[in-house]
C-alpha cells in the first residue's frame, strides 16, 4: 500500500529529529555566513551596481578588486553546495537505521556518501539551479513545477550512487509514476519556502534600513532558515524512499 504524503511529513519528522543537533548546526553556518554576504554585498550598493552594470556596462568602483566581497561570495556557494549535500546524505544514513540515534559512526558514512558521489551532486546543483531560475520566468507554477519534477534528484544521485546524466534519467523514471505525489511535495515546499520569505521581509521591515549591520532581525532570519532548510532536504529524503518502494511493489495484473 502506498504512503500518503502524511506518511511522508510523519517519516520526515522522524528524521528531522532524529538529527537535529547535526543538521541544525550545518545549517545555521550556512544561513550566518550567506546572511553576512548578502548584508555585506548590500552595504557595498551591490543591487544598484548590478543595475548600472546591465544598463552601462561598467562596474562601481567598489566593486572592482574587492577581494572580501568574492571571498564571501566564494565561501557562500562551497558551503552552500556542501551543506545541501551532507543534509542529504546524513538524512539517507540515518533512514537506513532509523531505531538508533545518530552518532558519529553515521556521520562518518554520511561523509562517504558525500565523498563519493559530490562531483555528480555538484553537476546537479547547478543544472538545477538553472532550471529553477528558468522556473522563475515562468511565474510561480513554473517555479512548483521546476521544485516538484526536481524534488528527488539529490538523493538519487548522492544515496543511489549516480552520475549526473543517469541520476536525472532514474529521477524521471521514479516519478512518472507518481506525479501527483510529487506535485504535492512541490507545492509543500513552496509553502515553506514563502513563509521563510515572509519572515525575511518581517524582520526585514523591523530593522529599519536592512542589511546596513547584523542586528536582531538577521539573527531571527539565520535562525529561521537553519530550522526550513533541513527539513526540506530531509522530506526530499523521505520522499526518495517512497518512491522506491513504490516502484518495488508488484504491478497488479
Amino acid at each position: 500500500m502506498k504512503n500518503t504524503i502524511l506518511d511522508t511529513l510523519k517519516n520526515t519528522l522522524a528524521l528531522y529529529k532524529a538529527t537535529f543537533k547535526v543538521c541544525f548546526t550545518l545549517a545555521l553556518i550556512l544561513a550566518a555566513v550567506t546572511e553576512y554576504f548578502k548584508i555585506y554585498a548590500f552595504n557595498l550598493g551591490f543591487n544598484q551596481a548590478i543595475q548600472q552594470y546591465l544598463e552601462e556596462g561598467t562596474l562601481s568602483q567598489d566593486l572592482q578588486g574587492n577581494g572580501t566581497l568574492i571571498w564571501l561570495a566564494v565561501v557562500s556557494i562551497i558551503l552552500t553546495v556542501m551543506v545541501y549535500a551532507l543534509l542529504v546524505c546524513i538524512g539517507g544514513v540515518q533512514s537506513q537505521s532509523p531505531d538508533s540515534a545518530f552518532s558519529k559512526v553515521k556521520f562518518s558514512q554520511a561523509w562517504l556518501y558525500f565523498r563519493r558521489r559530490f562531483f555528480s551532486f555538484l553537476g546537479a546543483f547547478f543544472i538545477n539551479a538553472v532550471l529553477w531560475v528558468i522556473g522563475s520566468f515562468l511565474s510561480l507554477i513554473g517555479i512548483w513545477l521546476v521544485v516538484s519534477f526536481t524534488f528527488v534528484i539529490f538523493p538519487v544521485i548522492l544515496l543511489d550512487n549516480l552520475g549526473t546524466i543517469s541520476g536525472y534519467k532514474e529521477n524521471f523514471r521514479l516519478i512518472r509514476a507518481n506525479v501527483i505525489y510529487i506535485l504535492q511535495l512541490g507545492f509543500i515546499t513552496l509553502v515553506l519556502l514563502f513563509v521563510k520569505y515572509l519572515a525575511y521581509l518581517l524582520f526585514s521591515g523591523l530593522g529599519g534600513q536592512a542589511g546596513m549591520s547584523f542586528g536582531i532581525e538577521h539573527v531571527v532570519l539565520v535562525f529561521v532558515e537553519a530550522l526550513v532548510l533541513p527539513f526540506v532536504m530531509l522530506l526530499s529524503v523521505s520522499a526518495f524512499y517512497e518512491l522506491n518502494r513504490r516502484d518495488d511493489m508488484p504491478i497488479k495484473p
